[in-house]
């Protein structure tokens, strides 16, 4: 992603351009005027309409240089899917932790192993020993 200090130097840039553009039509004709007339003649005429170019102007604009440009909104894309594949595996990490908590409230004897095991957890009357090998 372009930073904001670049997005604002681009399109300062384009601005610029744009700028000249309109100037180099302003300006005087070059002193030999047919060479001139024959080369707006060989422009199509759709690419001379305003609507056109005003069109254009608008999309170059909104595609390259606006805040919400198209590589912005790919990342959102990506980023987009990113997230949903997180909630698939959390939906599955619930539905998982749901049915280990149906199991544990229905059997008591299942409850007291997790207990020992995972939170080692034991009697009042018992001696716990932790053994942990070594690799």
């Amino acid at each position: 992603m372009l930073s904001r200090f670049s997005q604002l130097k681009l399109r300062e840039l384009f601005i610029t351009f744009v700028l000249a553009i309109c100037e180099s039509f302003e300006s005087k004709p070059p002193s030999n005027s047919r060479q001139m007339k024959n080369l707006l003649q060989r422009i199509p005429s759709f690419l001379k309409n305003f609507y056109f170019l005003a069109t254009l102007f608008f999309f170059v604009w909104l595609g390259f240089v606006d805040s919400n440009d198209l590589f912005f909104q790919a990342q959102l894309v990506n980023k987009k899917s990113e997230l949903q594949s997180m909630k698939e595996l959390y939906q599955d990490k619930i539905l998982e932790v749901r049915n280990d908590q149906a199991a544990l409230n229905g059997n008591p004897d299942l409850l007291e192993k997790m207990a020992r095991e995972q939170y080692l957890m034991k009697k009042p009357n018992e001696d716990l020993y932790i053994v942990v090998k070594e690799d």
